[in-house]
């Protein structure tokens, strides 16, 4: 089960519909208009994968259990991750800053996103979950604590 699916569309969804709000702020209405495609396209891709990921959890639960802890281990990784320029060894690291600091994607926005599938998918109330699920169940307990949820960075 790849549950991080639903991560990078509703990082997507965030950050493109962010882009929209500051392009449309900043007086770019075609940049907001696309920015604003994508990210409703997005939420599509992210009502989809909660689904499935509901399925999954009333067919097996334990077993999507396992898949959810995995994905909240690794952390949503975005595909821009990959970025290289041929010059800045560390242009996604910088990237990553700058979107940050203006408000394109924050660490708030990843704890959100996390608190909503914990809510999402009722995970703290699963039951008749195997013995293997133990310590995973424990990191949907409070994923913005564990994540370090801090909205003042910038």
């Amino acid at each position: 089960m790849h549950s991080c699916h639903y991560g990078t569309s509703g990082v997507s969804h965030d950050s493109h519909g962010n882009t929209a709000r500051l392009a449309k702020e900043h007086g770019d209405t075609v940049l907001a208009r696309i920015c604003g495609s994508i990210a409703a396209d997005e939420k599509w891709h992210e009502n989809a994968y909660v689904k499935m990921v509901e399925k999954l959890l009333e067919i097996d639960p334990s077993y999507a259990m396992l898949g959810i802890a995995d994905m909240m281990r690794k952390k949503i990784a975005m595909p821009a991750y990959l970025m290289y320029d041929g010059q800045d060894p560390n242009l996604f690291g910088n990237f990553a800053a700058v979107t940050q600091r203006v408000g394109v994607y924050t660490a708030g926005d990843y704890t959100d996103i996390l608190d909503f599938l914990v809510g999402q998918w009722k995970l703290e109330k699963l039951e008749g979950l195997n013995s293997r699920v133990t310590y995973p169940l424990e990191l949907t307990k409070s994923p913005g604590t564990w994540i370090g949820r801090n909205r003042d960075i910038k």
